[in-house]
C-alpha cells in the first residue's frame, strides 16, 4: 500500500512541477514580446571603428549597458544621440542592453 501512495505523491509532484515550469515559460515570453524595443537598430555589427549607432523608431533618451563575456558591466551610460564610442573596449564577445522609455531590448555585439 505505501508504494501506491508514493507513485500517486510522486507523480502529483512531477505535474505540479511540470505545470509551473509551463507557467513560467508563459510568462517569459509574454514579457519578451511586450518589451521590445520598436525600430531598434544596432551597427555596424561586428563594431570595427570604435563607433557603434543606436536608433530606434522614437529615438527618445537611451540607457546602455555593455556587458562583457564574463557578466561584468563595462559601460552604463544615458545615450541622447546615435553614437555610442567604443574605443576603449577590447576585441570580443558583448552584450548591448538599451532601455528605451518602458521598453528594453537585449542583443550581441562583436568588437574586432
Amino acid at each position: 500500500m505505501k508504494k501506491s501512495y508514493s507513485l500517486k505523491f510522486l507523480f502529483f509532484v512531477l505535474l505540479v512541477f511540470g505545470s509551473l515550469q509551463y507557467i513560467g515559460a508563459q510568462e517569459l515570453n509574454s514579457t519578451k514580446k511586450s518589451t521590445k524595443i520598436e525600430g531598434l537598430t544596432i551597427y555596424p555589427n561586428p563594431v570595427t571603428q570604435g563607433k557603434v549607432y543606436i536608433t530606434t523608431a522614437l529615438n527618445l533618451t537611451k540607457e546602455v549597458e555593455i556587458i562583457d563575456a564574463l557578466g561584468k558591466r563595462v559601460i552604463a551610460t544615458k545615450l541622447r544621440d546615435k553614437a555610442l564610442d567604443l574605443s576603449g573596449l577590447k576585441s570580443g564577445f558583448y552584450i548591448i542592453k538599451v532601455k528605451e522609455g518602458n521598453f528594453n531590448s537585449i542583443r550581441r555585439l562583436v568588437i574586432k
